[in-house]
């Protein structure tokens, strides 16, 4: 039995088994439990506790069969905005890196939560991360932080061409914007923006929570 000494380790253990959906599984059941608590917090539609792993393999079978079903393309672009809203989670075409990120608030903490996911043109996660801080004035706040969070983060593990996808359009339409953004958070998408230059492609792409009922 494999004893680990706290969250890093574990992770490091998994993604270093032999068993490489283990990582998928793993991040799909630890965002329901963390997607969960918040939603009990705020009262909005949650996923029963007991479905979460059956939850789990159904979404695991989903994503093989869309990633079987997924043609590569080549992207010639090097910024190229995309906004869709797909209902499920595909994966990307080579050679891009996808990167989910979300923001979450604890207004009887004053603290905020941010949570990062990447994955490779395969679907396998590569990084994963989660950060609290202070509570900034606003949700879009929250979520710009969260996608700086998770461009930066990229940039740490070398990552050349990714997709950027957020459930706040708001965010996402202010970064594909061509104007500057006036808004409390206009400095964190100025940020944003020169950090993707440092990537060979990137685009940046909205998608809907998925909403759950108990």
């Amino acid at each position: 039995m494999n004893v680990f000494l706290d969250f890093r380790d574990l992770w490091l253990g998994i993604t270093s088994n032999n068993d490489h959906s283990l990582a998928d599984r793993f991040a799909y059941v630890a965002w329901s439990i963390w997607h969960n608590r918040n939603a009990l917090r705020l009262k909005t539609p949650c996923i029963p506790y007991k479905k979460i792993y059956a939850g789990m393999q159904d979404r695991v079978k989903e994503f093989h069969s869309a990633k079987s079903s997924t043609k590569l393309a080549n992207h010639d672009s090097m910024v190229q905005p995309i906004i869709s809203e797909p209902t499920h989670w595909k994966p990307p075409r080579n050679p891009f890196c996808k990167i989910n990120f979300d923001g979450a608030l604890f207004q009887d903490q004053k603290m905020a939560s941010i949570g990062v996911v990447i994955r490779n043109p395969g679907g396998h996660v590569i990084g994963a991360l989660s950060d609290r801080i202070f509570l900034p004035a606003t949700v879009d706040e929250v979520e710009a932080l969260a996608c700086r969070k998770a461009i930066s983060f990229a940039l740490d593990l070398g990552v050349e061409n990714v997709v950027l996808e957020g459930d706040s359009k708001i965010i996402i339409q202010a970064l594909n914007a061509d104007s500057s953004c006036a808004s409390s958070y206009g400095h964190i998408i100025e940020d944003i923006r020169v950090l993707a230059l440092d990537f060979a492609s990137i685009c940046f792409s909205h998608v809907k929570r998925r909403e759950y009922c108990c």
